[in-house]
Parts: structure tokens; sequence; C-alpha cells
């Protein structure tokens, strides 16, 4: 497997809770910047399956508009009791 990096922001492109789409390959991906860092994971609640781009990061908990709960943290695993966390993809690197 070969692997490389592929600009997809700049550093100050995104405000404290914001979230941008990205579109890889065959996948999608929210790249959000919280209070600390940059953080990247997939864009898929794992309890209604809806766009997690499409919901809301407050600090270091993304919530999903269909599931209308607090699905997950941007570095640990599922909230709202599935259990089951998203995918994290990187960390780091903040500027």
């Amino acid at each position: 497997m070969t692997c490389a990096w592929v600009r997809v922001a700049t550093p100050d492109e995104l405000q404290v809770n914001q979230m941008k789409l990205l579109h890889l390959s065959d996948r999608r991906v929210v790249l959000a910047r919280t209070e600390r860092d940059y953080v990247a994971f997939d864009d898929r609640c794992p309890l209604k399956g809806g766009s997690l781009a499409d919901g809301v990061l407050a600090g270091c908990v993304a919530a999903c508009r269909l599931a209308r709960l607090p699905i997950r943290r941007p570095h640990g695993s599922g909230r709202g009791g599935s259990g089951e966390g998203v995918g994290d993809h990187l960390q780091g690197g903040g500027g």
C-alpha cells in the first residue's frame, strides 16, 4: 500500500468547531477543528447512517442531525447508546 500526504485545507481555513466534508478517493471524510487541534473522521453516523459533516461540532463532540444525539468524540468512541465509534483518520499538526 502506498501512502501519500494530501493537502485538504490551509491551517487557518476552519474556525473552532467548524467542519468540512472531504471526498478522498471513494471515502467521505470530515475534517474538523476543535479548540486544541484538527481531527478527521468518517462522515457516517453510527446510529442513523447520516452525514456527520451536516451535524454540529461542539468541543470534542460531534452530533448528527438525524440521530439528534451527541454520538462521538473526535478523539474517542461513540456516545448515545450504541458504543460504536467512528473511524479516526488523523490527529495533530494544527499549524
